[in-house]
């Protein structure tokens, strides 16, 4: 008995650790930048066409946006990194979260990880 709760134990912990979010989320990879487009003082938008999966119900509108909060350092970081990407033309890899953010009274999927690939 204690060894199949050992093993249920380690299934479990590997299972958190690989599985993906069971959220709402679109990912992409060798996707480009479309546009960058900075509306305010605290948010800019990145069109991503080519996305899959589907977007959370906030941000279903606009399928191929997503929002950077730019009060943030990440926001910021992000937003250097997809203006680096467009104007190398350099592919990315983009994933979404399960919460948006509001700009000019429409909703956008925020982004969670925006990589640049070689």
């Amino acid at each position: 008995m204690k060894t199949l709760s050992t093993l249920s134990l380690l299934g479990f912990a590997v299972l958190t650790t690989f599985a993906p979010d069971a959220s709402a989320v679109r990912t992409g990879t060798t996707l480009t930048i479309g546009d960058i487009t900075i509306e305010g003082t605290e948010r800019a938008r990145i069109y991503v066409p080519g996305m899959s999966g589907t977007a959370p119900a906030c941000g279903s509108t606009r399928p191929h946006h997503f929002s950077l909060d730019l009060t943030t350092n990440k926001g910021r970081a992000q937003l250097d990194l997809a203006t680096a990407a467009m104007l190398s033309g350099k592919p990315v890899h983009v994933h979404g979260l399960d919460v948006c953010l509001t700009i000019l009274s429409t909703q956008y999927q925020q982004l969670g990880q925006l990589t640049l690939n070689p």
